[in-house]
Parts: C-alpha cells; structure tokens; sequence
C-alpha cells in the first residue's frame, strides 16, 4: 500500500477502517483513518507537524479523535477501541471494514476475514450484537453496499430486518447523512428496494407505510408506494443515461441536477400526501385533490426528525407542491391554451428549480403504468428544460428593465403596495419575450393603468 509521507512509521499504529478497505480496492483515499494505542496524541502532532498544519480535536474527553487537514488530505488519528488491534476490530460494523494495515511492518490484520468478503463483493456484520450496539449501522449496510456496488449477506440481512425499529433510536443527523450517502449514489433503486423488504425504509419514514394500501385511479397500474419506487427507479435512469430516454441530449444542462440526492428524496416522499387526501365520487373514480400541498406540509416535520437543513427542507418544498405543474403545463399545450406568458410564469415560481421539477415530472410520469408511451411529454418537457436552461436563465440574470423610481419619475404614481405588483408583472412580461426595453414597459404600464 502507498501512503502518504506525512505518515510516520510509529509501532503500533495501524491504517483501519473504509481507509484499508479502499486500498485493498485500488482506490487511493483522500481520508486516513488511524488507530493507535493510547496515548494517541503524539502520532497526530507528528503527522500536524509533517503537514505544516494544526490539530483539531473531536469526540468527547474520555475519547478524543484528532484530524489534521492537509490539502485534499484528511487524518484522523484515534485510540484503539479495547486493550489490541483484535479487540479493535471486532467492534467494528461489518468485516469489510475490520481490517487493519501495520503501518511499520507493512502487514495487513485481517482476522474476520474481511478481504474475503471483499472478493465475494458481500457486506457482511462483525457481529449482531455490534449492530444493536449502535443501530446507524442498519442503514450503514445499505449505504455501503450502495456505494460498492455489493450484496448484503443473507444473516446480516435478517439481523437488519429483526432489529429494524431500533433505527428511531438513533439521532436524526446520522440517519440523514447514510440516507443521503446511499441516495447519492447512481444506483440507490435496488438498495432502497432491499430495505423496505427488511423493514427499514418505512422505519426511517413511516409515512411510507400508508401509500402500501392507498389504491390510485385509471392513470396507475400500481399502488402508490409501487409507483413511488417505479419513479424512483425512472428518475435514477434520468440522471445516469439520459440519452436512453430523452433525444438530443446536446440540447440538455450538463450535469441534469447539481444535486441528485435531494431530487430522488423528493421523489421518495412526493406522494406522501395521497392517502389523507384519497376520495371517491359518485362514479367510483378516485381522486387525489390537493395531495401536493398536503404531501409538501408534511415534509416540514420529517425534515424536523431528521435534522434536515432550512435549503433542503425548502428544496424538498418546492419540488413537492409543484410537481403536478408540468402535467398542467402539458395539458395547456396540447389544448392550445399555453402561452409565453404562461411558461415564464412557471419558470419563476419554480424558484431556480424548473429543471429539477420537470426531471421529477418525466420520471413521475414512466412510474404510472408500465409499457405506456409517454414520448410526447417527455419531449415537452425536455424543450422547457431547453428553454430554461438556454434562455430563460440568460434573460433572468439580466437587470430588470425598470425600477420604483421609474414608476415615480415617468409615471408620477405614490409608492404603495401596487409598485411590486406592477413590477413583478412587467418582468413576467419581459421573461415571455413581450418587453425588449425601458420605453417598452414604461409605456406598457401606462396602458395597465389607464384600463383599471
């Protein structure tokens, strides 16, 4: 294994963890997770001293962790868990990251057969008792076997399943930061499917559980859970191979999203608001009204029990009580009813996040039925992704044609709560491509006046 220089050659001090895994994978990390024998302090001054850097402590007095920051280099230098590097390791979550390189004697400590069950490509648990001890570790197994590309071994699995309640006992950072781990990477789908099936998923959201029995209308093949997850399943094809679905990818923003895990939380919850809002009129058809809005109040206190910061939960916002617009938008235009006006209106309230909204709307739309074409929205959608990204964008990022003190000085009006609403709409008119210049809007405001 090549490590890094700054790394003295200390008796006793051992590479661990995700840091011996990564290597013995090929990979050359950016973090180095160290465990020593106590007192661990000195290893890290050295290393803070190689580097040119100082040292941070963490964790708690009666287990300090100390991180040096080098670069791109990160070190964390820890005690050992237990009187010798065996005792470490069997504490440890599962055997892939319960191995341990000698960084004096360049030998590596592998007493759980760990590099076995890397070849087999398999997350296996050190020991049940390690998961109960620390139940993050239930969601951990999925998040690691996401990122590997791995399977989870048939006892883990039902170690997970039977412990999978004990994940409220967790604090709602940690989970949020594996869910979102695992949900960043391209193929969450199958992982998230192995959870529900132990039990955990709707442990972790609860407001899952309901959509299992809510039956949806003629537009569904699927209970809406089902479709969550076939969206879900979409929305992943979306970011990872949009050429296999959208035609002239040229055309499209690259990346789609900045920001695939919080677009595939949004679509994990999207529908959480339909079986409070389920009806059935006269005729036996069902119907949804109002699901959006429900489902999007409803995000506020999950985003409370899991620590969730204000720019996701109001990201999730957003995505959620608008993700029925770009069917609506869809439907004006095939009525012939869609405006300029219309699709500038759209842009602006999605809040700088059109293209997210319509990626949601494309994936939303292949998880209602399967084997149903639905081509000719996903076009639109993908000439409004075009429009946005090219234009619209442009045109935002340009100053506004006129200001308030415009409205006093050419139009002799008072300030009042009417300034913003004429303002607001002369920019609407501008984003549609029907105002070119200050003469323009000044006289456009005119004409809105003397009509009133």
């Amino acid at each position: 294994m090549k490590l890094p220089q700054l790394i003295p050659h200390m008796p006793g001090a051992y590479l661990v963890g995700g840091t011996v895994r990564d290597m013995l994978l090929g990979k050359q990390p950016t973090d180095y997770d160290i465990a020593v024998p106590k007192p661990c302090e000195p290893m890290a001054r050295q290393i803070a001293k190689n580097a040119g850097s100082r040292l941070i402590t963490l964790g708690k007095p009666d287990f300090s962790i100390y991180r040096i920051v080098s670069g791109e280099l990160t070190f964390d230098v820890a005690p050992l868990e237990g009187d010798s590097i065996y005792e470490d390791l069997t504490r440890r979550d599962f055997t892939v990251n319960a191995m341990a390189w000698d960084i004096r004697k360049k030998q590596l400590t592998d007493i759980l057969n760990g590099f076995k069950d890397l070849k087999a490509r398999r997350i296996r648990m050190v020991s049940e008792e390690n998961l109960r001890a620390d139940p993050v570790r239930l969601l951990r197994a999925f998040r690691l076997a996401a990122l590997l590309k791995f399977n989870i071994d048939a006892a883990t699995k039902a170690v997970i399943s039977r412990h999978a309640s004990q994940i409220k006992l967790t604090a709602g950072e940690r989970i949020k930061e594996e869910l979102m781990k695992l949900l960043a990477c391209p193929q969450s789908h199958k992982y998230l499917r192995e959870m529900d099936a132990a039990g955990l998923l709707t442990q972790i959201f609860d407001e899952l559980l309901p959509l299992k029995t809510c039956l949806q209308n003629t537009h569904h093949h699927f209970d809406a859970f089902e479709h969550t997850m076939a969206a879900y399943f979409w929305l992943e094809k979306l970011l990872t191979a949009p050429k296999k679905i959208l035609e002239k990818p040229e055309e499209l923003p690259d990346p789609l999203s900045h920001d695939p895990a919080r677009l595939k939380l949004a679509m994990l919850l999207h529908d959480i608001g339909k079986p409070q809002s389920r009806t059935t009129d006269g005729n036996g058809a069902v119907h949804f009204y109002q699901h959006e809005t429900i489902g999007a109040d409803m995000v506020r206190p999950i985003s409370r029990r899991l620590k969730l910061s204000n720019a996701l939960c109001a990201y999730m916002d957003v995505i959620i009580r608008n993700h029925l617009r770009p069917l609506h938008l869809f439907t004006a235009h095939q009525n012939q009813t869609l405006t300029s006006k219309g699709i500038a209106r759209f842009f602006i309230k999605s809040q700088g996040l059109a293209v997210d909204l319509l990626l949601h709307a494309i994936a939303d739309a292949r998880g209602k039925k399967a084997g149903q074409s639905t081509k000719p929205f996903e076009h639109f959608c993908r000439d409004l992704i075009h429009a946005y990204t090219f234009d619209f964008s442009e045109k935002a990022s340009r100053p506004p044609l006129i200001n308030g003190h415009d409205l006093i000085s050419e139009l002799d009006l008072t300030p009042s709560p009417l300034f913003s609403k004429l303002l607001s709409r002369v920019e609407e008119e501008r984003l549609a491509g029907r105002l070119q210049n200050r003469a323009e809007a000044i006289d456009w405001i005119r004409k809105v006046i003397k009509h009133k």
